[in-house]
């Protein structure tokens, strides 16, 4: 079994599909905050989601199989470690205004320099108090990514009233009509 879990992962064929399997996971994630494209394939982008989930559920699976009983050396790859954080974390169910912010936040601070700010955030998610972000050298530009008006308002005061360095990006996953 491990000889052919480690055939199978160290094929190009396999390396190729999971790259496509990841830019198509982009694009369902893209398509899913489409109001016009929920209404109309909202299930069918949910189904292709899990579907998605459970084929990078599978890639870690056989990827910790080729190299049983050494699972260490799975995890000497960054890239692994990531894959398999961000994997493990897609699996707990989570809701709420918070619950992909609690999940990417802490895997993106190992690599990164980046946090939350505001009310609410759990206790594990890398943090800025709100107060800091108002002390923050206006020098070095920095990206204020909102997910509500109130937030992208709070951004614009930021940036045009108190002339902080910011780029503004929003994203919002809420259905409007």
């Amino acid at each position: 079994m491990r000889e052919l879990a480690e055939r199978v992962v160290d094929s190009r064929a396999f390396r190729v599909g999971i790259i496509a399997l990841i830019i198509l996971n982009g694009i369902v994630i893209g398509a899913a905050t489409s109001d016009t494209v929920v209404d109309r394939a909202g299930e069918w982008l949910r189904r292709l989601d899990d579907v998605i989930l459970w084929i990078f559920v599978a890639e870690v699976f056989l990827k910790l199989t080729a190299v049983w009983p050494h699972p260490g050396r799975y995890f000497r790859d960054p890239w692994n470690d990531f894959d398999f954080t961000v994997v493990a974390l897609s699996l707990i169910p989570a809701s709420g205004q918070f619950a992909t912010v609690a999940r990417l936040l802490p895997v993106q601070a190992r690599t990164i320099g980046i946090a939350g700010t505001g009310p609410g955030l759990p206790a594990h998610v890398p943090r800025v108090p709100l107060g800091s972000v108002l002390l923050m050298s206006g020098r070095k530009r920095r990206v204020w990514h909102a997910r509500r008006n109130t937030e992208m308002l709070i951004g614009l005061v930021l940036r045009d009233v108190l002339r902080k360095r910011l780029k503004l990006v929003f994203t919002s996953a809420s259905q409007r009509r």
